[in-house]
Parts: C-alpha cells; sequence; structure tokens
C-alpha cells in the first residue's frame, strides 16, 4: 500500500509538470476538480455499488462472494484521469488505492474498501436430524439472529455437527437436546461470538452422550453456560474472558475444565458433582469478578480450589467438601456481597459418641485483604483450622463458626463493623470452638452467641445482645461477670453459680435466665422486654430496677439460629418468676410491669412467706397473678402492694392461709378493675368476689 502510494505522488507530479508545458491548449471549466462521485463493481449480473465517504469507496458484499474479475463502472470528474485506469483492474478482493488527477494536475487519493457482510437468519434455528445438519451449509448463513436448537426431540439421530462449522456467531443460546448423540460439539465449537449455552436443566438432566464440552474461539457471552448432564468428563472454553450469565455445571463424571483466561461471571458460578466425579482440583487462574454466588457442592475426590485472582463475589459456598480436601486459596478476595459458607463433611461415631470431620485444611490461603461481607461468613466441623480470616477491621454481618476444634483463643474485632441485614441485626455465633477471648471496642452493636464456654471480653462497654449457653459435651460454664453497661436488645444466659452485671444500666429487650445461680444486677433500671426468672435461681438482686416489659418482644422475628429453649419467657408474661430455691430477692423500686403482666409462682420457694408483695409496684399492664399448686402448705396470709393504682386484671389462686385482700382497695376505689371477668380468686382462705370487693370486704 506505500508503495501504491509512492507511485502516485511520483504520477501526479509528472503529470502536473506536462501539462503545465502545454500553454496553447485552452483549459476546460473542470480543470481544477478531481472527484469520484459513483462507483460499483457487477459480477455474474449483480451490481454492487460503493458507498463513497470522502474519499473512501466501500462495496459491501456478502461474504461468499468473489469479486475476482469483477466489471468496474466509475463515474468521475470529465477532464480528470484516474490511475490506474479501473478497468484494468482484475484483482477487487483487496483493497487498493486510486489516483485521480485533475486537467491542472492536482492529486486526490481514492481507497477501494471492501466489506464481506455476513449472512444471517432472523429467529431462532432448529435442528432436528443429522439431514437437517447436513443440509444447513447450502443456506450460506453464518450469524443466527436467536437460538440454535440441536436435537430437540430425544430420538433424534444427530450425531456430526461438523456441517455448521462456518458458522461465527449465535446471538441467542447454543441450546442442545436429548436427539443429539454425539460426543463433543466439534463444528460449533468455533463459532466466535455466542449468546450462551444450554445442556439439559436442573430439573430434566440431559442424557445426550457429550463427554467434551469445547468452545475454542468465543471470547465472551452475554448469557449463561448451563451443563447439566451427568456424562460431561471435561469443559473448555480456553479463550473465554467474560460472561453476562451464570457459568453451571453439574456432571457425576466431571474430571476437568478449562477457564484459562476467563476474567468475570456475571451471575452464579456452580460446579456441583453429585458426589461421584472424579475432579481433584479446580482453578480459575484469572477470575477476579463474580457478580452472583461461587458455589462448589457433592465433589468427593476434590483436593484443592483455587481462586489466584478473586477479589469480588457476590456470595461464595463450599459445602460439606470432603475428608480429603486440603487446599482453598483466596489471596485477594476483599469483598462478598452476600454469605461466605464453608463447611465440612462429618461423620458420627457410635463409639465415643463423636463426630468426625475435615482434618486437612488447617487454613484458607489468603483472606487477610478481606474488607467486607454482606452476609454471614460461616464455618462448620473443621478439626484443623488453625487460623480465621483478618475480621479485625472489615464490615460483616455475620461471623457464625461451629466445632472447629484447633482455633485459636481469642477472636480481634477490634475495629471490625457489624452492619444489619434487613430485619436481622449483626451477630457472633461461637458454638464448641477454643475461643474464650473477644478484642472488640466500646459499642458493638451486635448480638452475641456464645455457646460451650465462657468468654470474656476486652474493650467492650455496649453490645447488641449476649446469648449464653452449656451445651451437650461442653465444658461446664463457669460464673459470669461482664463489664456492660448497656445491652441494646436481648440477654439470654445459661451460666455457672453466678451471673453479675455491676454496671449494666439497661436491657433493651428480653431477659432470660436459665439454671441454678446467683443474679446481681446492681444498677439495672429499666428492662425494654420480658424478663423470666425460673425456679432454680438462688438469689437475684434489681436494687434499681423501675421498669420491665414497655416494648414487648417479637420473637416470630428472631433469626433461626436463635436458641429454643426459651418456651417460658415466649408466653409474654412481663415479668415471669419461679420463686424456687430463693433466699431473697431484692425488686424494690419496681414500678412499671408490662407485656400480658406478673406471672408468679410461689410453689417452688423455700422461703415460708407470710407477706409477699413489691412495695413500689404501681402499674401492671395485663394481669397480675399469683399462683400456688395443689395440696401445698403454704404459709401466705396476706399480700402487700401498698403503690399499686393500675392494672387490668388480678388472678389468685391455691394459698389456703391467704384471707387479706385490703391491699387491692384502691384498685376498685379508682376502678381500675372494671368488671367480674378483671377479677378472680380461688381456692384461698378467703375467696372474695368483685362484688365483695366493692363493698368493701376485703378481708376474712
Amino acid at each position: 500500500m506505500k508503495a501504491i502510494r509512492l507511485f502516485a505522488t511520483i504520477l501526479s507530479a509528472t503529470l502536473f509538470l506536462s501539462s503545465c508545458s502545454d500553454k496553447d491548449e485552452p483549459a476546460p471549466a473542470d480543470a481544477n476538480d478531481n472527484f469520484i462521485t459513483a462507483f460499483s463493481l457487477t459480477k455474474d449480473g449483480t451490481t454492487y455499488d460503493a458507498v463513497i465517504s470522502g474519499e473512501d469507496m466501500t462495496i459491501t458484499v456478502p461474504y461468499t462472494v468473489d469479486l475476482d474479475g469483477a466489471t468496474a463502472t466509475v463515474t468521475a470528474t470529465p477532464s480528470a484521469k484516474i490511475y490506474p485506469d479501473p478497468s484494468t483492474v482484475k484483482d477487487w478482493n483487496n483493497e487498493r488505492v486510486f489516483l485521480v488527477v485533475s486537467y491542472s494536475g492536482k492529486s486526490r487519493e481514492y481507497t477501494y474498501l471492501l466489506h464481506r457482510a455476513d449472512i444471517s437468519e432472523q429467529g431462532d434455528v432448529t435442528l432436528n436430524s443429522q439431514a437437517e445438519v447436513n443440509a444447513f451449509p447450502e443456506k450460506k448463513v453464518n450469524v443466527i439472529d436467536g437460538n440454535m436448537i440441536i436435537g430437540a426431540k430425544p430420538d433424534g439421530d444427530i450425531t456430526d455437527l461438523s456441517p455448521l462449522a462456518s458458522l461465527k456467531e449465535v446471538t441467542g443460546s447454543v441450546i442442545i437436546g436429548d436427539g443429539y448423540k454425539g460426543s463433543d460439539l466439534t463444528g460449533v465449537d468455533r463459532i466466535a461470538k455466542i449468546g450462551g449455552l444450554k445442556i439439559g436443566s436442573a430439573e430434566n438432566f440431559s442424557t445426550s452422550p457429550i463427554e467434551v464440552v469445547n468452545f475454542h474461539k468465543a471470547t465472551e457471552m452475554n448469557g449463561s453456560i448451563e451443563i447439566y448432564d451427568n456424562n460431561v468428563m471435561m469443559v473448555i472454553a480456553d479463550k473465554l474472558k467474560s460472561m453476562g450469565g451464570n457459568l453451571i455445571i453439574s456432571s457425576t463424571a466431571l474430571n476437568s475444565f478449562q477457564f484459562d483466561i476467563l476474567e468475570n461471571v456475571g451471575g452464579d458460578m456452580t460446579i456441583e458433582c453429585g458426589n461421584k466425579a472424579p475432579i481433584r482440583a479446580m482453578a480459575f487462574p484469572l477470575l477476579s469478578q463474580i457478580g452472583g454466588t461461587a458455589s462448589v457442592a457433592a465433589c468427593p475426590n476434590l483436593t484443592s480450589c483455587e481462586f489466584a485472582k478473586l477479589q469480588k463475589a457476590g456470595g461464595f459456598s463450599m459445602e460439606k467438601v470432603s475428608f480429603n480436601f486440603e487446599k482453598l486459596s483466596l489471596p485477594e478476595l476483599s469483598e462478598v456481597a452476600g454469605d461466605f459458607i464453608l463447611t465440612s463433611l462429618s461423620a458420627f461415631q457410635p463409639i465415643g459418641s463423636s463426630y468426625t470431620f475435615n482434618e486437612k485444611l488447617e487454613r484458607i490461603e489468603g483472606l487477610t485483604k478481606v474488607n467486607r461481607i454482606g452476609g454471614t461468613f460461616r464455618m462448620e466441623d473443621f478439626a484443623g483450622i488453625e487460623a480465621l480470616p483478618d475480621f479485625s477491621k472489615a464490615t460483616v454481618h455475620g461471623i457464625y463458626i461451629f466445632r472447629c476444634q484447633s482455633l485459636p483463643t481469642t477472636i480481634d474485632l477490634s475495629a471490625t463493623t457489624f452492619i444489619a441485614n434487613g430485619n436481622e441485626n449483626g451477630f457472633l455465633y461461637l458454638d464448641n470452638v477454643p475461643i474464650n477471648t473477644i478484642n472488640g471496642h466500646s459499642d458493638m452493636d451486635c448480638d452475641f452467641v456464645l455457646l460451650g464456654s465462657t468468654f470474656a471480653f476486652k474493650g467492650v462497654n455496649k453490645v447488641g445482645s449476649l446469648v449464653i449457653r452449656k451445651v451437650n459435651g461442653s465444658p461446664s460454664v463457669s460464673d459470669i461477670q461482664y463489664p456492660f453497661t448497656e445491652i441494646y436488645r436481648h440477654l439470654d444466659i445459661q451460666a455457672g453459680q453466678k451471673a453479675s452485671f455491676p454496671q449494666l444500666t439497661r436491657i433493651g429487650g428480653y431477659c432470660n435466665i436459665l439454671g441454678r445461680m446467683s443474679l446481681d444486677f446492681p444498677a439495672l433500671t429499666s428492662i425494654g422486654g420480658e424478663i423470666c426468672v425460673p425456679q432454680k435461681t438462688s438469689e437475684w438482686y434489681f436494687p434499681k430496677l423501675t421498669t420491665v416489659c414497655a416494648s414487648p418482644t417479637r420473637f416470630n422475628e428472631l433469626p433461626a439460629w436463635w436458641p429454643r429453649d426459651n418456651t417460658d419467657i415466649k408466653k409474654g408474661w412481663g415479668l415471669y418468676m419461679e420463686l424456687g430455691n430463693n433466699g431473697d430477692f431484692d425488686l424494690g423500686k419496681l414500678e412499671y410491669i408490662g407485656g400480658k403482666g406478673w406471672y408468679c409462682n410461689l410453689y417452688y420457694s423455700k422461703k415460708a412467706w407470710t407477706t409477699f408483695g413489691l412495695a413500689s409496684l404501681k402499674t401492671v399492664k395485663g394481669t397480675l397473678e399469683i399462683v400456688s399448686l395443689p395440696n401445698t402448705d403454704t404459709k401466705l396470709s396476706s399480700l402487700s402492694f401498698p403503690s399499686l393504682i393500675s392494672v387490668d386484671k388480678v388472678y389468685i389462686e391455691k394459698f389456703r392461709k391467704l384471707t387479706d385482700f385490703s391491699t387491692f382497695a384502691p384498685l376498685f376505689q379508682n376502678h381500675a378493675i372494671k368488671s367480674a371477668d378483671d377479677w378472680t380468686i380461688k381456692t384461698c382462705g378467703y375467696n372474695p368476689t368483685y362484688q365483695d370487693m366493692l363493698d368493701g370486704k376485703y378481708n376474712k
């Protein structure tokens, strides 16, 4: 091309000098013009007109047309000359330059360009027989603007796709049905642009005997690769860089795959092997982003999984990895929008009543750059893992760790931010792990659910919720003393001999106590939800508590993993008491009880109460219910509520020596008790009716 342009320049100069030497010939009116205004080529009776834009002349022909030997027709400035003369040119299959020289010697270059147009077919193309596949090339079509469906009828006889080798683009998906009986996709494997590939579905697995799924030229797909076929052993897409949809491979025969330069998956990435596949290693060397969830499941022989460049994912899940799995590499991962789940297979051993877990995975390689997990980091049943990801500066919704016995004793959450996910608060859930120390920061608005050990907090003053439990097989939970000043939501504890919160002033939600213990809350002034204290509690002191259950708990909104052994508190009583081993208790400042009211069972108490009551109690929203059990020799003869002015209902039962109800006189004098339905006294030494109380017959 450079040689042609040099020749044209020299020729132009020569012609200009020649024209200047001829002074006697008069110049035509268009002496200074040098334009081509129309250009066309005719071959085999068909004329192809050029589009002239500036100095470019472009002719478009179907990709099957050969223009060698075509005849040129040119409209140009009459007095100008064209070099070379188009009538002498035979090769029109290649680009060339024409020099147009005016009468006065001015030159202009025009470039001839050839564009070979694809031949497309609009809509879906369905091929159900080998004969239809063999006949397809006769259409000369190389682009399908729709889906290409092969073998939609199960009784099809298609075994060879090589006649489709001229296809360069399918804008929709290549859909392989059970009527395709071949072992690979040779023939469509060279399609350069493809919307997607579908073989079978999650509901209906393909029975096609395809062993190798191969695409060697496709660099990007707008749609998905979805393979559901238990015959597929290998998937090769070695030039594929980007996908807009899902990458799903589900096959019990899967042995390997190649996605060597794949960088982006817009949707989910799922590899599922159905507990049979021989594949031992998975690697995505350049994959940096997954828009949906990356999921690897049911791969019994898998020992390693590497994502060397993965930075962001919508979610990450490897559930029930085998006992032999030993390597998970995620060195660049910084953000997971949803959950990160890693769990091992577990096997129950009848001898010793124990479980066996994966022992070979000792650490997750990487996860030092994680700055955000929008869902839950969940790790379960790994006997060998020795380290957690670095959560110290991360933003995370939840951390859930279960039965990982080799972890260190401290978890660092000193700069961790816990975030809500919908209606669920951020949380830390630890169960059967060696961790016993939590390094945090002053205000940690997340729910701590801590099972099976005694935990120490460092640097933490405020928490969302605190749940403490002893679980089967765990050592006894020791005495609890936490320096919290506020619990925003719930306190739910089963501890050792004593639970002490010397600086705690407020519990925003419910307070549930389980087990034999002494309770000490010397600074607590309010409990926003319910409080339940069972009969095994020996001593409990709430000397400054004034308000209970101003805001009843919505128990149905607690997360699924929340402990379920809190049935009594779910009954909705603002204050639920079973006075059991109590030598004494202190609720001397309590003024308000909300919810369904106050339920108090004195049967279990070792103390021989003769008079019972709360000196400061003013209001009970709901029922004030004090009961014992039949045939109980209680010594209670009077009740004392000197400040009580408001209660919806009173229910007292089974106190044979109780004859004095004068403490309730103000409730009738101020009409707080409005009907006989609101006043019930049964099986007592004196059972005054509603009318008796209205008449002032308070005692016997």
